[in-house]
């Protein structure tokens, strides 16, 4: 435990930033786990909004520096492509051919 009066306000100021870094750690991770069961069940509006306070939240971290801003714009990239591409994926039609 510290013993220093400035100790003990550093050890006060690690555990309030703390709490505050885990909040947002959580919920940007249960929202990229909403917005990919909203896409495994094919609903397209809950994913889009999900999709929203992502960024929302994702914002927000980088802002209070929990994120770097480099990790956080990687974030919202790799989640806009994911969802993208699950959204417009093409059922593709394949010709058998007989090789005789």
């Amino acid at each position: 435990m510290p013993q220093t009066k400035s100790a003990k306000k550093a050890l006060k100021k690690s555990l309030r930033n703390r709490r505050q870094n885990l909040y947002y750690l959580k919920k940007i991770r249960l929202l990229r786990k909403q917005i990919r069961q909203a896409l495994a069940k094919k609903k397209k509006k809950d994913a889009t909004e999900s999709l929203k306070l992502f960024y929302k939240y994702v914002d927000k971290a980088v802002k209070e520096k929990v994120f770097h801003r480099n990790k956080g714009s990687r974030l919202k990239k790799r989640i806009s492509i994911w969802l993208n591409t699950s959204l417009n994926q093409k059922k593709k039609t394949t010709k058998k051919q007989n090789s005789k």
